[in-house]
This record gives C-alpha cells, sequence and structure tokens, in this order.
C-alpha cells in the first residue's frame, strides 16, 4: 500500500511537462504512488487503455509498471526494482502508448549492507 502520493496534472491538448517530484528513500519500497490526473482542454477525460509506468534509473535500466486506472485518474506503485540504484529516475506514465505524464526523482540511499554499530557504554564501578 503506498504511503506517499504525488499527483500530476496533463492536458491532452498540451504538451506533457516533466516534474521534478524530489527525493525517493531506498528503503521506502512500494510506497511511493505516482498518479496523472488526464483532462482534454479542461474536461476530464476519460483513461479507457491500459495503464504502464516505465521507470528509467540512473544505470539505464527501464524498470516497466503495471499501473492502475479509474476515471480519468491513472498511477503506478514504484516496485523494488525502482530504487536500486542511487540516483535521478525519470517516470513516465502511459495509457496505451501514450505518454499522459512524466516526473523525475532522485533515489538516495538510506541503509547499506554493512554498517559500524557504537559501543554501549560500560558502567564503572557498578556492582550488582
Amino acid at each position: 500500500m503506498a504511503v506517499f502520493e504525488t499527483w500530476l496534472k496533463s492536458d491532452l491538448k498540451k504538451p506533457v511537462v516533466p516534474r521534478q517530484i524530489g527525493v525517493l528513500f531506498s528503503e521506502d519500497i512500494g510506497a511511493n504512488k505516482i498518479g496523472v490526473e488526464v483532462t482534454d482542454d479542461g474536461q476530464s477525460a476519460e483513461i479507457t487503455g491500459a495503464v504502464t509506468g516505465s521507470v528509467i534509473r540512473a544505470d539505464g535500466v527501464t524498470v516497466t509498471v503495471n499501473g492502475s486506472s479509474s476515471g480519468n485518474k491513472a498511477y503506478i506503485i514504484l516496485p523494488e526494482e525502482a530504487y536500486d540504484v542511487v540516483g535521478d529516475l525519470s517516470i513516465f506514465i502511459r495509457e496505451g502508448t501514450t505518454t499522459i505524464g512524466a516526473c523525475t526523482a532522485s533515489v538516495i540511499r538510506t541503509i547499506t549492507d554493512s554498517s559500524i554499530e557504537p559501543e554501549l557504554p560500560t558502567a564503572v564501578g557498578v556492582s550488582f
């Protein structure tokens, strides 16, 4: 279930302009929902085709995501593979072959495979 939602607005009569949405944290797997509300010349436009997302990671790999739609809104939830590489992401949401939304974000690492734990202080002169 997504925790953080970002909604874009797109009008079919205007070009899609990518928006910077900020930073995504590497441990937030499945927590980011990216959606787009679609209009046609300012009027609500029904989404009837299949919704997919393409997430291009900093290493050049494209992660394809199945999306969902209801009425004039479509969205994807970023999968684990979107967070695998630190750096910039380009995110595109499509209805069929038409791009209806685009944004960019950056993934930053919040934890690594190894860590140094601080030592717990020892009680001096205390007896039990």
